[in-house]
């Protein structure tokens, strides 16, 4: 059951990022929507489109039903594919990307 949940989290974030900039993962949309969850689940513009208080809870609940976070590796120009981190990491992760600290993942 989590297995599924952990995928569904994934799917949504791709989703959002697809519907917002017609991309399936533009650069640093788990950062984006990480901090719009962190700033209230208010709505939010991003880019061509919207995302709706509704799906900032969502993601967040997802997020904590699995105690993880989505994010896409990269090192340089070279993009490798979304890894799922548990929720430790990525808050350490998310803590160095506010701080400007964060070089390739």
């Amino acid at each position: 059951m989590v297995q599924n949940k952990i995928y569904e989290l994934l799917d949504m974030m791709s989703d959002l990022s697809e519907k917002c900039y017609c991309a399936g993962w533009l650069d640093e949309t788990e950062y984006i929507l990480w901090q719009a969850i962190m700033n209230g689940c208010k709505k939010l513009d991003w880019g061509q489109d919207v995302i709706e208080e509704w799906e900032l809870v969502k993601l967040k609940n997802l997020a904590e039903a699995v105690e993880g976070w989505w994010i896409f590796t990269k090192k340089g120009d070279n993009y490798f594919g979304q890894a799922f981190l548990k929720m430790t990491d990525w808050l350490d992760l998310f803590e160095k990307w506010q701080k400007g600290e964060l070089k390739d993942v």
